[in-house]
């Protein structure tokens, strides 16, 4: 039961920032930004934190796959670029598993990376629609300012889940 717990937690947050999140923060605003939530990032990258490179890059294929296949006519950037944030910030000391602030900018910088890589492959692609300028000042700041109040939000309540699952893995292999 506890290793669908991840998986179950991280499509909920899929489905939060496809849902609730388009009716609270409609695209056509009056500042210009496009909110962009990535909060299926932030479990992928907190699962690589907690659990390590595997899990966390099963978790980011797992997502990068709904993302593709619901939002995008291009299959598998999504699916490359969540793979490769999980793998990177999985690598992590163990003193960031004891610290929020170290989490909280391990995914800061996660977000940044992954929105470039989006927004680079696209460039590439001939698909990007802003220019580079417009995207770091329309999109990438609204991004980072959504997100990373979720991040603060979210990481407590996945500290608990993490520490649960270890609970309940001890017991079992008593």
């Amino acid at each position: 039961m506890t290793r669908f717990l991840i998986p179950v937690s991280v499509f909920c947050l899929f489905l939060i920032e496809g849902t609730w999140f388009e009716i609270l923060f409609p695209q056509e605003n009056e500042s210009g930004w496009v909110w962009m939530p990535r909060f299926a990032l932030i479990g992928v990258v907190l699962t690589s934190i907690y659990r390590g490179p595997v899990a966390g890059v099963w978790a980011g294929i797992f997502v990068g796959f709904l993302y593709d296949f619901t939002y995008t006519q291009i299959l598998g950037v999504y699916t490359f670029c969540f793979g490769f944030i999980a793998y990177v910030s999985s690598y992590s000391l163990p003193v960031i598993r004891n610290s929020y602030g170290w989490q909280w900018l391990i995914i800061f910088c996660a977000l940044f990376v992954f929105e470039l890589l989006i927004y680079f492959i696209y460039f590439l692609l001939g698909i990007a629609e802003l220019s580079f300028g417009e995207f770091l000042v329309k999109r990438m700041i609204a991004s980072w300012l959504i997100n990373g109040a979720a991040a603060l939000l979210l990481l407590v309540p996945f500290r608990r889940i993490f520490e649960w699952i270890e609970d309940q893995e001890k017991i079992r292999q008593r």
